[in-house]
């Protein structure tokens, strides 16, 4: 995962699970982001210019940015409490930590395509893919209507759809009881519950 992030960074918030990792892993983690992501600054001229997501939209300032991680990082705490509550797998870990990078990189670029690369990885729990499919098919039946702009939109109040169908699942009153505990929830969310319940945690 750390290799794929530095390749592709689409998988960057897969980083939340830091804590999680044996501490080898974890280090080793970190070694291969630092490496990846942070020496090349330092040995080519420019490097950062491959970051510049939002050259495709006009105007995109410091508010842009900033509007963008408002509703983004929102959705990936929904999403990391979702995972730990619902007992995703690995398989669904991976594919869910595709999207909150891929949410971003499309709000900053005013581009569609940059969520759809993360919302047509095959989803066993189908949320993702039924994102992309309901988006591309307003976009492709309603083109005057849903253009390629906003089908990040679409696609996103979609996966908010899913998010709360998830919720549901979840149960209302554990939601709110977990909502009311905000540093419990978190602690849980970083180290995990197997550890909080064997008394790891302090």
């Amino acid at each position: 995962m750390a290799m794929a992030t530095a390749m592709k960074l689409l998988p960057l918030s897969y980083g939340r699970y830091l804590p999680r990792m044996p501490r080898r892993a974890a280090w080793g983690y970190a070694a291969i982001l630092i490496a990846g992501l942070v020496l090349p600054f330092f040995v080519w001229e420019n490097y950062g210019h491959i970051y510049q997501f939002a050259n495709e939209r006009k105007g995109n300032d410091w508010l842009d940015v900033l509007g963008a991680a408002m509703l983004v990082a929102p959705f990936t705490l929904v999403l990391w409490y979702v995972e730990d509550r619902r007992n995703y797998d690995d398989e669904d870990r991976i594919g869910s930590s595709l999207v909150p990078f891929a949410l971003l990189a499309a709000l900053l670029a005013n581009s569609g395509r940059h969520l759809l690369i993360a919302l047509i990885v095959p989803d066993k729990r189908v949320g993702r893919n039924l994102a992309a499919a309901i988006a591309v098919a307003l976009h492709t039946l309603l083109p005057g209507i849903v253009r390629l702009g906003s089908v990040t939109y679409v696609a996103t109040v979609v996966l908010c759809v899913v998010m709360a169908c998830e919720l549901q699942q979840i149960g209302w009153s554990a939601v709110s009881d977990d909502a009311r505990h905000p540093a419990r929830t978190l602690r849980l969310l970083f180290l995990g519950r197997d550890k909080e319940i064997h008394g790891e945690t302090v």
